[in-house]
């Protein structure tokens, strides 16, 4: 062992080493292979602590050591292993560590070191740290400020983190690499190699980061960078797991690093404020980023003991997660049990007291995922938002090729639960998953009970489930989004109410454009839907919702479908090229179809079964396949100021309906009747011009009180009026002319 004590003046001195009064640099010797315990903890023991000193330690160029016991540092050294590897003999302890334990329990009067007291400035340079497999990590620091890990390696510890910090500040770990993982991979023990921790516990026997002492002052880690690091064959990346109410990270930057071959989560961020995780590679990995309020379980997020745990309102994380590039695979040995996903945000609001957390909101709020490039290979959630508000989900490619089955979740690439007031922007969706593979129940946007979001000009492209998926949410807005080929629906709602979708581009479903059961209030406007495999709107139950302005071509059933919903508002849209009707309603009350264009329907322009008081007014219904309206067992419908042409069979078709009323009405190029009533009663028929039917202007046939007044009925092929004298109430004011056989059929 040597030691080289230097006066300041006597070298040149760095702008760090002008702090102090004194740099001492020693150089500890040693065979290959030997236990350089004892050398190592006499040369760091040089300086006292309370002197402002410099300690610089420099092992011998390349060389391989073991240690035996612990090592320890203190205050304002720096040790420079110049490739040199020391492997850890010990199961029982740390293999390096700030000061003695048991001075530590002396220190303060006996109190112990609290906040970032207890040590100040270590440095650790180019070298190799093995764990040796033992079940205990390389390095651990609590209660301290200015450290920096640099070009080391810790590798090979066995069930443990592999650096632990707890209570540290200002902290650089550059260009480290930490590997592989020994022990057991499918353990829930969250073993991340590179750990942050803070001194919490619940007060009394249970405490989380141990040593240092167990003073539980809730004293978090702040101000940490760590940049161009390497994580490979591990149980867990980094980051923290547990903490304890209102204790924040601050200042967190995870940037440049690279994950590869890792069991669960590359990252993990629990509490983090004012946080940057950005430009990090994750790579096989069967979980990449978790950033969450809390830890979800609660078993591991205590009560504050040296403040107040109380939340009565949200709080501000303005943390960014943004341009990362992230593959989710099984991960590590596909040992991971729990759901995958790239990134996942977390908050919750708890109604009561759950383990140690009190009741209060626990929402995440202002946080950026932006920018990131995500591909997912195994099932699982691209991107999974839950209990967050006021945050920005923005520009991130997500690509799914599924070929593999993930230990949960089932592909949909942005899942959204108990969210508000998001806003997600310009995101790219696209399934490329060929046949075969794990997408069976991958739907592209997924928001469960979530209100107030904003989704706007976002592209989802070949999902085989749903597009756009909603339950039980309201007052979301989804604006200028693309969808294109969905294997189900383009649109999927369940028990939602108040959402809008405007201006939206939607094409290529399987099934519907949009299904919706039991919504109220929804709002569809200028919309543009084309090669809908069945219905562009069905819409069952509900009430309220408005149709208005949309354009649909090519639908493999109807342009809309309304079942047993009332109150709807189909206005001022264009249908066309259908192969069944334009609009089907089945049961429906209070309902309003008006100022639509139907084009070319293979069946009806407008058919109903069943209802009551809907009205039909405005419409331009042209070259209908069968009937323009068909109404089936309704009452009090009104049909009013309606243009109807080129209809191959009947402009009105009627059976058994009560109290109808087919008002100024224009009707040209009827194949049969213009208006055709059968076991109806109490119908009126007023004001309207009917031209060119090929059978009747009017057939009733088995009615009744029929008010028939002040139409203009021209020729008609057959009669301008077909009944029999007992059938109509009222015949008074009508003009017909040019019928083939008689005015009326009667007479």
């Amino acid at each position: 062992m040597a030691a080289t004590m230097l006066p300041m003046s006597a070298i040149a001195a760095t702008a760090e080493e002008q702090k102090y009064d004194e740099v001492i640099t020693v150089r500890l010797k040693a065979k290959n292979g030997a236990n350089i315990t004892e050398k190592f903890n006499k040369l760091s023991r040089l300086v006292k602590e309370e002197s402002n000193t410099l300690l610089k330690i420099y092992l011998p160029k390349g060389g391989k050591y073991i240690s035996r016991g612990q090592l320890k540092v203190w205050s304002n050294t720096e040790v420079y292993f110049n490739g040199a590897t020391i492997v850890h003999k010990n199961n029982s302890s740390t293999m390096l560590r700030m000061g003695n334990e048991y001075e530590w329990e002396e220190a303060n009067g006996g109190k112990g070191y609290t906040g970032y007291t207890g040590g100040q400035h270590i440095k650790l340079v180019g070298g190799t740290m093995d764990g040796g497999a033992k079940g205990e990590a390389c390095v651990r620091f609590g209660h301290m400020k200015d450290i920096t890990l640099q070009n080391m390696v810790f590798t090979n510890c066995k069930n443990s983190h592999f650096v632990e910090l707890g209570a540290c500040s200002d902290i650089l770990i550059d260009g480290c690499t930490f590997s592989n993982y020994k022990g057991d991979l499918a353990s829930h023990s969250n073993s991340e190699a590179l750990q942050f921790d803070a001194t919490v516990g619940d007060g009394g026997e249970r405490y989380h980061f141990g040593g240092y002492p167990e003073r539980q002052d809730d004293t978090p880690c702040k101000n940490v960078t760590v940049k161009n690091c390497v994580f490979k064959n591990l149980q867990r990346g980094m980051g923290t797991h547990a903490g304890s109410a209102n204790t924040y990270f601050d200042n967190m930057r995870f940037v440049n690093n690279k994950f590869t071959n890792i069991t669960g989560y590359a990252i993990i961020c629990t509490a983090y404020t004012n946080a940057v995780i950005a430009n990090n590679t994750i790579t096989n990995c069967a979980a990449g980023i978790f950033f969450r309020a809390l830890e979800g379980s609660h078993g591991n997020f205590y009560a504050a003991q040296t403040h107040s745990s109380k939340r009565t309102k949200v709080k501000d994380f303005s943390s960014t997660i943004k341009n990362n590039k992230i593959t989710i695979t099984r991960g590590y040995k596909k040992a991971y049990d729990n759901t995958g996903y790239a990134i996942h945000l977390y908050g919750e609001k708890l109604k009561k007291k759950d383990y140690n957390v009190p009741a209060g909101d626990w929402r995440l709020s202002n946080v950026t995922v932006q920018g990131n490039k995500i591909t997912m290979q195994a099932t699982g959630y691209p991107i999974w938002i839950e209990g967050t508000m006021n945050s920005l989900i923005k520009k991130n490619k997500i690509t799914c090729n599924l070929t593999e089955q993930g230990a949960g979740g089932n592909g949909d690439a942005i899942r959204m639960d108990n969210c508000i007031s998001n806003k997600i922007y310009q995101n790219t969706i696209t399934n490329k998953t060929k046949k075969g593979g794990y997408d069976s129940d991958m739907s592209g946007i997924n928001l469960m009970n979530s209100s107030d979001n904003t989704v706007y000009l976002n592209t989802v492209k070949n999902v085989k489930k749903d597009g756009i998926k909603l339950d039980n949410c309201k007052n979301n807005t989804f604006t200028e989004n693309t969808v294109e080929t969905a294997g189900r629906d383009i649109v999927h709602e369940t028990a939602s109410s108040g959402n809008v979708f405007k201006k939206n581009v939607f094409s290529g479903s399987e099934r519907d454009g949009i299904n919706t059961d039991t919504c109220s209030n929804e709002s569809y406007k200028n919309n543009t839907f084309k090669n809908i495999g069945r219905r562009a709107f069905n819409l069952y139950g509900g009430k309220g919702c408005l149709i208005q302005s949309n354009t649909v071509k090519k639908c493999g059933e109807d342009a809309v479908r309304l079942d047993c919903t009332n109150g709807a508002k189909v206005y001022s849209n264009s249908f066309s090229t259908l192969k069944r009707d334009g609009v089907n309603m089945s049961d429906c009350s209070g309902s309003w179809i008006w100022d639509t264009y139907i084009y070319y329907p293979k069946r009806d322009g407008i058919h109903m079964t069943g209802g009551s008081s809907n009205w039909a007014t405005e419409n331009t219904l042209d070259y209908c396949t069968r009937d323009a309206i068909n109404s089936d067992s309704a009452s009090s419908s009104k049909y009013e100021s309606n243009t109807i042409t080129n209809t191959t069979r009947r402009a009105f078709n009627l059976y058994n309906d009560t109290s109808d009323k087919i008002i100024s009405n224009t009707v040209t190029d009827s194949g049969e009747d213009a208006v055709c009533a059968d076991g109806t009663s109490k119908l009126t028929i007023d004001k309207n011009s009917f031209t060119t039917q090929g059978r009747d202007g009017i057939k009733l046939d088995n009615t009744s009180k029929t008010v028939i007044t002040s139409n203009k009925i021209k020729s008609s092929t057959r009669y301008g009026i077909n009944a029999t004298s007992g059938q109509i109430k009222t015949d008074s004011g009508n003009s017909i002319s040019g019928s083939g056989k008689a005015d009326r059929s009667w007479k």
